[in-house]
């Protein structure tokens, strides 16, 4: 049976081990060495110089899951990249933010008092800038949704793996 290295620090694996006795990493895990001839290559190669093998890759994370988070939790999906989406996700739960805080406001600092009737009848002003403003808010909500469904639905599996 052919020797097996460890990815991580080079050393030779024990046949079906589930983790390096050196360096306590499971194989194919780490991106230093050849898993079939322990020499270093580059943590970008895709094949090794030396011996000329497909280098193993580990996904670390996976395409399908984060389109799922983004149905399911919106621009929250960002933080399962965040170390490229991390810009994303900002700029949404500020905007997040921002528009529950002014819907708000201007609800309780006008002295009414949250009943259903508020947002059934229009029957004041003050009524149609509610209804109004839960509009805008429902909008942009949506639009957030939509926008990190869509992001991360084109984003190759290449990406997911790498970031």
């Amino acid at each position: 049976m052919a020797s097996m290295f460890c990815r991580n620090c080079g050393k030779d694996l024990e046949p079906n081990s589930k983790f390096c006795i050196s360096c306590g990493v499971a194989p194919p895990k780490g991106n230093s060495y050849c898993q079939n001839c322990g020499s270093g290559v580059s943590s970008l190669a895709e094949v090794c110089v030396k011996c000329g093998v497909s280098l193993a890759r580990v996904s670390a994370k996976s395409k399908t899951v984060s389109v799922i988070l983004a149905v399911i939790l919106s621009f929250w999906t960002w933080l399962y990249t965040y170390k490229r989406d991390g810009k994303k996700f900002w700029i949404a739960i500020s905007a997040s933010i921002f528009l529950s805080v002014l819907f708000y406001s201007i609800f309780f600092l006008s002295g009414h008092t949250l009943t259903s009737t508020t947002f059934i009848y229009a029957e004041s002003e003050f009524s149609t800038i509610m209804f109004a403003g839960m509009i805008l808010a429902q909008l942009t909500s949506f639009a957030i949704r939509v926008w990190a469904i869509i992001d991360t639905a084109v984003k190759p599996q290449y990406w997911y793996d790498h970031y």
